[in-house]
């Protein structure tokens, strides 16, 4: 280190605070990415959930028209509901393969598939049909709540998107299974009339809280309360129905209300779920942007380290080696380096060449004729002062004789 330069000092201590500023840098990286990837993962969720919204739409429709004429599902007849239903399984299929390693859904994928091969072929044998149909349903709602557990969609803590989040995920997956389970059952039996009833209010009561609640978090949100007021009236004008004139009503009447109200439901779901995605959206923007600027802020900072760097070190090499170029320039002892600084560099350098030269160092540093001149006018006056001392001594000689 003592050999070193005052600059090479200068340089290391700036390596060492850009080391810093780079570590820091990759710190926030790291953090800031992982947020975003976090974002990322749960739009994900949302795009698998999709072909899986469209599954449970339209199994339950499958199965009724295999209980009441299997032929209309022939696949040579190329029926829309059966070219539907492959496209939501293609579909799927191909998110499954592009998100296996974030969702980790292709095992449950697998069997789902299985399943519902096996629900095309029990179309013949009405008891093997609901078996094969409450399996694949099943399937169906575990996927739902996979995809939503390993997207992390159901660990989202930010207001708004975790009330969306329950009303995708939980709510109104559970409403469509009770109004499914209403337009099998039909309203025969009373007492389980009665629960499903009592079940289908307390998820009307959630999936309206939980909306209320992200609207209130988020005024954005508030084209969803048209079609929130919309379904609840659906749900609230079946729940009466089912509580009076239903009891009584034709199968036909019964299975219509109940057929609306499940309309409804899905409708609502399809203007949440995009919704959602906007507010994960909005944020991974958000989050993106508050990245780039504190990258740019450290840059900056680094910038501006080299700047003061290079001042500080300019500030005190320069004039040093200034003073050292006079010093060791012909006549530099006589030089006094005149500077507007106040910096301890510029005073110390002042007073080494404003401080006098010694007798020694004055005098070695006459030139030759100077130096010559000097030594004549000594002898000079020595050759004086002996002709002096000589005449004394001869008036002392004269004055004895």
């Amino acid at each position: 280190m003592k050999r070193l330069k005052v600059w090479h000092r200068i340089a290391i201590l700036f390596l060492v605070l850009l080391a810093v500023n780079i570590i820091s840098l990759g710190i926030v990286s790291t953090d800031k990415n992982l947020a975003i990837k976090t974002v990322d993962k749960e739009r994900d969720g949302i795009v698998y959930l999709e072909p899986l919204r469209q599954l449970r739409q339209l199994l339950p429709q499958y199965r009724r028209v295999a209980e009441s004429n299997p032929k209309l599902l022939d696949p040579k007849a190329n029926a829309p509901l059966v070219v539907n239903l492959d496209k939501s399984m293609t579909r799927l299929d191909d998110l499954d393969r592009k998100l296996e390693h974030e969702l980790t859904t292709t095992e449950d994928f697998v069997g789902l598939k299985g399943d519902w091969k096996a629900l095309q072929k029990a179309i013949s044998s009405p008891e093997q049909l609901r078996k094969a149909y409450d399996k694949v349903n099943t399937r169906v709602r575990a996927l739902v709540a996979l995809a939503g557990d390993s997207s992390g969609l159901i660990l989202d803590n930010v207001l708004e998107s975790y009330y969306l989040i329950n009303v995708v995920v939980v709510d109104l997956p559970n409403e469509d299974d009770l109004l499914n389970s209403l337009l099998d059952s039909g309203h025969q039996d009373a007492s389980q009339l009665l629960i499903k009833t009592e079940s289908l209010k307390r998820s009307l009561a959630d999936s309206n809280s939980h909306l209320e609640v992200a609207m209130h978090a988020d005024a954005d949100l508030a084209s969803l309360d048209t079609e929130k007021r919309e379904h609840q009236m659906r749900l609230q004008a079946l729940l009466a129905y089912l509580g009076g004139a239903g009891a009584k009503a034709s199968p036909a009447e019964y299975a219509s209300m109940v057929q609306a109200a499940l309309d409804e439901n899905f409708k609502l779901y399809d203007l949440v779920a995009p919704t959602l995605d906007t507010v994960l959206q909005k944020r991974g923007a958000a989050l993106q942007a508050d990245k780039n600027g504190t990258i740019e802020l450290i840059f900056l900072l680094s910038l501006t380290g080299l700047a003061l760097t290079i001042w500080i070190g300019w500030s005190i090499v320069g004039p040093i080696k200034h003073a050292i170029e006079m010093l060791e320039s012909p006549g530099g002892e006589h030089v006094m380096m005149v500077s507007t600084n106040r910096d301890e560099v510029s005073q110390l350098i002042r007073a080494a060449t404003m401080r006098k030269p010694s007798a020694a160092a004055a005098e070695a540093a006459e030139s030759p004729n100077e130096a010559l001149l000097r030594e004549n006018q000594e002898l000079k006056e020595l050759i004086v002062e002996l002709t002096l001392e000589n005449r004394s001594l001869k008036k002392s000689k004269s004055v004895e004789a």
